[in-house]
């Protein structure tokens, strides 16, 4: 994220490293992770800047998935030679590829077991009246998530 208020956020939720893009390149900051690049790696934008970003930053052998919908409709550039040659992946998941009569049950076990602390996660409730502010809070990184509450 380019706001450090989330990126604060992240690391209170457990986050193990984070990395804002206007402070420091993504790409090498990543590799150094773990000596040769994570695993995997979750674009949340989906950009045309951020897919190459990610798959370039997992190790060989590993993961890019992109979960952002920014470049839904843009071209993205990506090198054969980090797919091939690396033996990297790169996936799309829409919706976290739910499957939701498996994975819906799941994730209210793990709600009432107090192991998914969606509370933790919704920072502001507004009402429709308070549309405006919602927004405004949004774009000023003040909430992490907010929630339009109807009556």
């Amino acid at each position: 994220d380019v706001m450090e208020s989330k990126l604060d956020y992240a690391r209170q939720l457990g986050a193990s490293e984070t990395i804002n893009p206007l402070q420091a390149d993504v790409v090498k900051n990543l590799r150094a992770v773990g000596g040769d690049g994570p695993d995997y790696v979750f674009d949340s934008v989906g950009s045309p800047t951020t897919i190459p970003q990610a798959l370039n930053s997992v190790r060989a052998g590993g993961t890019a998935v992109v979960v952002g919908l920014h470049a839904a409709k843009v071209d993205v550039p990506i090198s054969a030679g980090a797919l091939v040659l690396q033996n990297k992946s790169l996936l799309g998941s829409f919706v976290g590829s739910i499957k939701p009569q498996i994975d819906l049950p799941r994730l209210i076990e793990l709600y009432r077991a107090k192991r998914l602390p969606i509370e933790k996660l919704i920072t502001a409730r507004y009402t429709l009246r308070d549309l405006p502010r919602a927004f405004e809070d949004m774009e000023s990184g003040k909430v992490a998530r907010g929630v339009i509450v109807f009556n």
